[in-house]
């Protein structure tokens, strides 16, 4: 997860295809990358809005890819909402167009909770409301 949120443009291609091949060849789990997505976005580790950009590219490696994309922003949603990043509405606005995208609902009921207790405004408050409204 962390090279999916890196800055060197290096380190990013390398997790892409990682990322990427090992969702198709089933030897990366969407639910284990959401997983340590949750535990490291409230760290200030990760940066939400770079993490959304690679993402966006796992996502469109296919259809598969981004229903996998949606698993892991929606298992990512964990934890208290308050210590969410400051950049989230990136990774919301990502969920909220690859649902659309998908004829999609939100149906993790942990990342719907989540949401529901998120109090942010702006963009956040924007996507959570689309998002759940879904």
């Amino acid at each position: 997860m962390l090279c999916l949120a890196a800055r060197g443009a290096r380190a990013i291609e390398v997790a892409l295809d990682v990322a990427i091949d090992g969702l198709d060849q089933s030897r990366v789990q969407a639910e284990a990358l959401g997983d340590a997505l949750a535990a490291l976005m409230p760290s200030g580790i990760l940066k939400a809005k770079r993490v959304a950009a690679t993402l966006t590219q796992i996502a469109a490696a296919s259809p598969r890819h981004a229903e996998y994309t949606i698993t892991v922003i929606a298992r990512g949603l964990r934890g208290d909402p308050a210590n969410a990043p400051r950049d989230l509405g990136s990774l919301l606005s990502l969920l909220y167009e690859l649902m659309v995208a998908n004829k999609a609902r939100l149906e993790d009921n942990d990342a719907r909770a989540w949401l529901e207790n998120q109090k942010r405004g702006g963009q956040v408050a924007k996507f959570r409301r689309s998002i759940l409204a879904l």
